[in-house]
């Protein structure tokens, strides 16, 4: 076990002692009755997949099923789920939440949400609604961040015994501005490679695409490809949305809406609103910003493509006077709520 992971479980296990500790005294209770009075949480799932998945996405946005469903039948006894209108009309109306009030959301329409995660809301009856990137949908084509983890996963599995293969990804990490990444390839978990990965997010300045082609080159074209990190087909989102769930609009290209130029931004927002109009016949009200980056330009672009609400990553609880193109959430995974009660203490804010 790295340093790195040792202070993580030392870290969880402390949480885990101390949302037990709340959950024995009746704290967590207590907490419950106050944080959601008025109130109601917005949970963002990404990704259902078993642990030990095959998978380029980042942990942070995976739950196992067993997590999954131990969370939905918390919420089936203790919280009350909300469809997404029901919860866009307490916003509209600026009427406040009932006690325990939630939502659940999922971003980006992976498989998964199809084959895993749609049957255990099933099995608890808890509505959900999914927000699509269009311009993925039934492509086979995925995010670049889980495009380049193919490449790189595959590099590390093939190069780690072949200097001459390694030193070629060096050069081709080298040639596009990421040399950094060579090192973590030739020495690093698949954690810590996939967190290197997520960190290239935060840089505006990144051309994905050249150190995707410039590792094709190296490896081969598509090298690497999981097969479970694909997208739901247009065939496979009508089939869940007749049988109750929603969907609404996660843009079009899954670029960051507030890096995008006024235009830009503006055909993005409508492409994605026209495609789920389309393709499922009614025009989606919802609309979630790819990776939480949103801005005034941004809000004003939502609503002139007429959606109704905005759903962020900026952590906290939804009052009904909130802004509805500024809705907060909070982001679940593995690490953060495994335990039922660390999902409760999330849920509350408290972690």
């Amino acid at each position: 076990m790295s340093r790195a992971d040792a202070r993580n479980a030392l870290a969880y296990a402390a949480k885990l002692t101390v949302a037990k500790t709340l959950v024995w005294t009746g704290a967590m209770s207590l907490r419950r009755r106050t944080a959601l009075r008025r109130h109601a949480v917005v949970l963002a799932y990404h990704r259902v997949l078993p642990d030990g998945s095959d998978t380029a996405s980042h942990p942070g946005i995976v739950v196992s099923p067993e997590t999954f469903d131990r969370q939905m039948s918390v919420l089936k006894r203790e919280f009350r789920p909300l469809t997404l209108a029901e919860f866009e009309t307490h916003i509209s109306a600026r009427r406040p939440f009932e006690p325990g009030a939630c939502l659940v959301t999922f971003d980006d329409g992976w498989i998964d949400t199809f084959t895993t995660a749609w049957p255990i809301l099933e099995k608890y009856a808890i509505p959900a609604v999914v927000f699509l990137p269009t311009n993925y949908i039934g492509t086979g084509r995925v995010f670049w961040q889980e495009t380049l983890g193919h490449r790189l996963l595959h590099a590390r599995h093939i190069a780690r015994d072949d200097a001459a293969q390694l030193s070629g990804i060096g050069r081709a990490l080298d040639a596009c501005g990421l040399a950094g990444l060579a090192g973590v390839v030739a020495r690093g978990s698949r954690p810590e490679l996939l967190e290197a990965i997520r960190r290239l997010k935060l840089d505006p300045a990144l051309d994905p695409g050249l150190a995707i082609a410039a590792l094709d080159d190296a490896l081969g074209a598509g090298a690497g490809q999981l097969p479970l990190d694909r997208f739901m087909t247009w065939d496979e989102v009508r089939a869940l949305a007749q049988r109750g769930l929603a969907f609404g609009a996660h843009g079009h290209t899954h670029h960051i809406l507030s890096r995008m130029a006024s235009g830009v931004l503006t055909t993005d927002l409508e492409m994605a609103r026209d495609a789920m109009t389309r393709e499922l016949g009614t025009r989606p009200t919802a609309l979630s910003y790819p990776n939480g980056g949103w801005n005034d330009e941004v809000i004003a672009a939502a609503a002139a493509a007429q959606f109704r609400t905005g759903f962020t990553m900026d952590r906290g609880h939804v009052s009904a006077d909130d802004a509805p193109f500024a809705l907060r959430r909070m982001n679940i995974h593995d690490g953060l709520t495994r335990d039922a009660a660390l999902f409760r203490g999330r849920v509350l804010g408290i972690f």
